[in-house]
């Protein structure tokens, strides 16, 4: 399960990272929704902390002809593509430059907090039901109209709700019907990532908890989870 990888991002024209493409935010539900999954979650170097750089498709051939053939090829599959900026050079000792990590931006505030919000999330997985990875017990509803999803996991008597807000407002999504009262564990939206602002603390279950935009909410209904 992963939610961006070496294929997605190196065959892209321009090699962008989603750390390029989308908003924080956006990137810390994306890392919720792999990371909550019931499947073998899979990270794509340097996402954990928001790196910048591109990942370029590049090559190391000995060849002439090879070397020109993957370059020609490169050119054709994005003609159609109504931009002025030609495909990078695959051949080129830039390209491969350009797609090296910064590790220094783990120095930075900013990237070292997306590094802690990505260990509290596997924190959160190997902590709580998330680190019983059976995929029969998933249940899972949704909406288009609001860009939501429900995301129901349980093992024995101890269950976990993920609503996710993939939408760019804030939403209203109903917690499922539970006998014990649900307790927040993790919050995308909350201050301490930067976020807007932190969901109820608890909430009994079958009532609308408001989800802030691009950001994920999980409850449980066990005290001793964490």
């Amino acid at each position: 399960m992963f939610s961006q990888n070496h294929d997605q991002i190196g065959n892209r024209m321009l090699g962008e990272r989603p750390g390029q493409l989308v908003s924080d935010a956006m990137q810390r539900l994306m890392a919720g929704a792999v990371l909550t999954s019931s499947y073998l979650p899979m990270l794509f170097m340097g996402e954990e902390w928001s790196e910048q750089h591109p990942f370029l498709y590049f090559v190391s051939h000995s060849d002439p002809d090879l070397i020109e053939a993957v370059r020609q090829g490169r050119q054709r599959e994005f003609a159609a593509f109504q931009t002025a900026v030609p495909a990078p050079d695959p051949q080129s000792e830039a390209t491969f430059q350009q797609s090296k990590l910064q590790w220094s931006l783990l120095g930075e505030p900013h990237h070292q907090g997306m590094f802690r919000y990505y260990q509290a999330l596997i924190k959160l997985r190997k902590t709580s039901v998330l680190r019983f990875p059976n995929r029969k017990n998933v249940y899972v509803t949704f909406s288009d109209d609001t860009q939501t999803l429900v995301l129901q996991r349980w093992h024995e008597h101890r269950r976990v709700a993920c609503l996710m807000n993939f939408s760019r407002v804030a939403q209203p999504v109903c917690l499922p019907d539970s006998d014990q009262p649900w307790t927040r564990r993790f919050d995308s939206a909350d201050p301490i990532w930067g976020g807007p602002a932190a969901g109820p603390d608890q909430s009994p279950g079958d009532v609308e908890v408001l989800v802030q935009p691009e950001s994920l909410l999980l409850y449980t209904n066990h005290a001793d989870d964490l």
